[in-house]
């Protein structure tokens, strides 16, 4: 500032915040606005309204904190300049990490109270700065903790398979998905081994003691299989398409509903059992529309059916060679088809995911949601009037490993992690069921929410409520055809883009995007499509630059008509 500017504004220091800036310096202002006394309260609030516009703040702030900022035997006071110092937040973080940590001497009552207690403490923290600036991770994690501690008092209850599915349907799936977004809401080592010791403290023996009255009663009560519900031929539905989701657990699903009901779509649901064993191979085909088209060994290989007929192993050629000769069109992942038509298309990795990187897959969950939103969305605007949206299995998720259980290979034609095809000569002590295409094929399952191999975190394959209780969806659509207009191309001049668009182009307009079907991630405004000139769209923020984005086409009601990737100024 000049001499006079730089006078004024000592001035209004002083007067104001009784502080000169010259004289006294930043760290003496750091921890005014740390103990946000007087005047100093609106220069707090300012800075917590946007505390990413501020970057230095933190630094000075953690060296000025006073000694009373700390108090003798704890955190917990009623002055709240505690909030205000990082070092104060974190050392609130190391006590939750140890607490977290000190759960697995606890029993799993024990350890859910405690969880509970650990709440009653930390929730407040979730408002102050720090969490907003990402460093409470424990302090947020620690509200799905809370949830999973309430959800596991209460044990799945049920006399028989269909009333425990009711009552997991109802309530109890709340702790799987408490559980993934738990271990979503860490990234650290030491922050990720403390909400591991919590989950298997009190969510591996609420797994463990659902999966064994669920099998107890399977005992009695056998779910349904080929021979006892035959599937009927399933005709083509003009205007219907069928969308695939491998390995939609109840709780992702849950998400994924809530992700279609903020868009306005008409939703119904209802759940059903999936083939046994929950695997792809057998209960993908069972879901589909030529499930009356297939039968079985009695070898039950890899656990695929047969085609009728021919006895032929149904891979995948042979599935889509059926499919389309039932009149269904297949689509890939980025066709739409035609929507006077009916189709069957896939999406989905959560269950590739879970097989690769274990518990990790918590952290894939929201943007698997999202790219199936941004399916959905683009086969709507493309006039499909219904889309059916059908899944094979869910999946047991425990971090550090789920339990062992032995089951020798020379027993088994197949073995996979919780499901065993068995020979016919061969006597096991764990539980069998018939296979869902052939009731002369035995599968073993793993007792409780055990596997057969080692070192397993994601599994599925057995008798659980997570694995065998399968949602559907059908999303109906008023929206007339889409008007058939495509991106042919675009070209960055600095941080404006020039977008060209071939087609109809009537109420649409040219966008850009980070996420596709998400309008909050707009990096530009969006203009009307034309087909007589370029669109321009310009990026203002020159941070951007570099930046992964998407070009959209967007059309009625946001829906994204067409898409293409680009990068921020290349």
């Amino acid at each position: 500032m000049e001499s006079g500017t730089w006078e004024a504004f000592r001035a209004v220091c002083r007067q104001t915040y009784a502080f000169d800036p010259q004289t006294d310096g930043e760290l003496v202002g750091a921890e005014r606005l740390g103990l946000g006394e007087g005047a100093w309260r609106d220069v707090w609030t300012r800075f917590a309204e946007a505390p990413r516009r501020y970057p230095k703040l933190p630094a000075l702030l953690r060296r000025a904190n006073p000694k009373s900022a700390t108090a003798p035997g704890g955190l917990f006071v009623t002055n709240k300049s505690n909030a205000r110092f990082p070092q104060d937040n974190e050392a609130l973080e190391t006590e939750l990490r140890d607490a977290l940590r000190a759960l697995s001497t606890l029993t799993p009552a024990a350890a859910a109270r405690r969880i509970i207690e650990l709440e009653a403490q930390h929730d407040e923290r979730r408002a102050w700065v720090w969490a907003e600036l990402g460093a409470a991770p424990l302090a947020l994690a620690l509200r799905f903790l809370s949830t999973l501690a309430e959800t596991s008092r209460q044990p799945v209850s049920g006399s028989t398979p269909n009333e425990m599915a009711n009552s997991y349907t109802a309530t109890g799936w709340r702790a799987d998905e408490a559980t993934l977004d738990c271990l979503s809401a860490v990234r650290s080592v030491e922050d990720v081994e403390a909400v591991h010791c919590a989950l298997r403290a009190v969510y591996l023996p609420w797994l463990e003691q659902s999966a064994l009255r669920f099998q107890s009663l399977v005992k009695t009560h056998p779910l349904p299989t080929s021979q006892t519900c035959s599937a009927t031929a399933e005709k083509p539905e003009a205007g219907c398409v069928i969308l695939f989701a491998d390995g939609l657990r109840y709780d992702t699903g849950q998400k994924f509903k809530s992700a279609m009901t903020s868009r306005g779509w008409k939703i119904s649901e209802r759940w059903q059992w999936v083939a046994l064993p929950s695997v792809t191979p057998t209960a993908k085909p069972a879901v589909s529309p030529i499930a009356d088209a297939l039968t079985a060994s009695t070898e039950g290989e890899e656990f695929r059916p047969l085609v009728a007929g021919t006895n032929d192993l149904l891979t995948t050629y042979r599935f889509r060679a059926l499919m389309q000769e039932r009149g269904f069109q297949i689509l890939a992942n980025n066709e739409t088809g035609d929507a006077t038509g009916a189709a069957w298309t896939e999406i989905g990795d959560l269950d590739s995911y879970g097989h690769e990187q274990g518990w990790k897959l918590a952290r894939r969950v929201g943007e698997v949601i999202d790219e199936m939103i941004e399916r959905l969305a683009a086969l709507i605007a493309a006039g499909w009037q219904k889309i059916r949206i059908v899944t094979d299995h869910g999946w047991l998720l425990m971090p550090g490993s789920l339990p062992k259980t032995e089951m020798p290979h020379f027993l088994a034609e197949t073995r996979w992690g919780r499901c065993a095809a068995l020979k016919v000569t061969s006597m096991v002590e764990t539980q069998i069921v018939p296979w869902h295409w052939s009731a002369d094929v035995r599968i073993a399952v793993a007792p409780g929410i055990s596997v057969f191999k080692n070192g397993l975190e994601y599994a599925h394959g057995g008798l659980s409520l997570q694995e065998c209780v399968a949602i559907e969806f059908t999303v109906t659509s008023d929206r007339a055809i889409a008007p058939q207009a495509t991106i042919t191309g675009f070209e960055w001049v600095g941080l404006r883009c020039r977008v060209r668009v071939a087609g109809e182009t009537k109420n649409l307009r040219v966008g850009l995007r980070t996420k596709a079907a998400d309008a909050s991630t707009s990096i530009a405004a969006p203009k009307e499509a034309s087909i007589d000139k370029p669109t321009s769209l310009v990026v203002e923020d020159d941070s951007l630059e570099g930046t992964a984005a998407i070009v959209v086409l967007i059309g009625e009601g946001d829906v994204v008509i067409a898409k293409q990737a680009t990068t921020v100024g290349e």
